[in-house]
């Protein structure tokens, strides 16, 4: 038996009228599967740990990248299988495994496909399966306003990315790898894939099953470092510069003097 989590209010409600596609389809290829409703990661988690002790063979979930790795955490170590289904804003974690973006077809591309092991990162208590940062970009996620969100999708974060550029005061971190190395920056981004919000490419050499992040630390405090950082990634120019160190490790140690904001695969952690 699989289950089905819908988040129905994953990608400002779409999620949910795309679920009778999904399930239409899970029967069409003889897939026998219950399906669990939730608004809430506390809830998902709650339905993942379930299936877990249910002994669900698989668990396919409809909804965005926080939701993803909300049912991800509770499967490490499990024999269930995560069938993650695009249902997000953006999907970036569908994206970065080739699963089709309406969520019908990615339920047939699944069924047709094979199981691989995945790495799952951990900020405190809160695992991601993307990234996590700390910079301006962790900002907006934190204030972005939520009803614009619904109406203009990923623009909203542009929008407050924006308004965050000229305002935000980055904070002096000590960030410190697997080695004991410390090096000093004023934004970091740790990312497990090599996406970042949607079809940026910004870890080039990132791959989800190899043991280690790919980091990202800009070492220049500054408007003008930062801008020149962003209108890089295009060009994948951004890991080269010359204030810009692109490192890799398992572990990834950061402190400041000053409070920062934390956000893991597009939800805050800081308020």
């Amino acid at each position: 038996m699989d289950w089905l989590i819908v988040n129905v209010l994953s990608g400002s409600g779409r999620s949910a009228s795309k679920s009778a596609a999904v399930r239409e389809r899970l029967k069409e290829l003889g897939v026998d599967c219950q399906e669990k409703k939730a608004e809430t990661i506390p809830e998902i988690q709650d339905i993942a740990a379930k299936a877990v002790q249910s002994h669900v063979d698989r668990l396919w979930v409809l909804g965005g990248d926080g939701t993803q790795a909300a049912v991800a955490g509770c499967l490490c170590y499990s024999d269930a299988v995560l069938c993650p289904l695009p249902g997000g804003t953006v999907s970036v974690f569908c994206r970065e495994l080739g699963i089709p973006t309406d969520p019908a077809d990615a339920v047939t591309s699944l069924v047709s496909g094979g199981k691989m092991p995945m790495d799952v990162g951990q900020v405190a208590d809160t695992k991601f399966l993307l990234m996590a940062s700390v910079g301006i970009d962790a900002q907006t996620v934190r204030d972005v306003n939520w009803n614009l969100k619904q109406s203009v999708g990923p623009l909203a974060y542009v929008i407050e990315g924006v308004g965050k550029f000229f305002s935000f005061s980055a904070p002096k971190l000590l960030v410190t790898d697997e080695h004991g190395i410390d090096r000093v920056g004023y934004h970091l981004i740790v990312q497990n894939s090599r996406f970042y919000g949607g079809s940026i490419v910004m870890a080039p050499s990132a791959k989800l099953d190899d043991g280690r992040f790919d980091v990202i630390l800009i070492k220049k405090p500054g408007r003008l470092a930062l801008l020149r950082f962003l209108f890089s990634i295009p060009s994948s120019r951004h890991v080269r510069l010359p204030y810009v160190e692109y490192f890799r490790s398992n572990t990834v140690h950061v402190q400041t003097s000053d409070s920062a904001t934390v956000q893991a695969d597009g939800d805050s952690l800081t308020t």
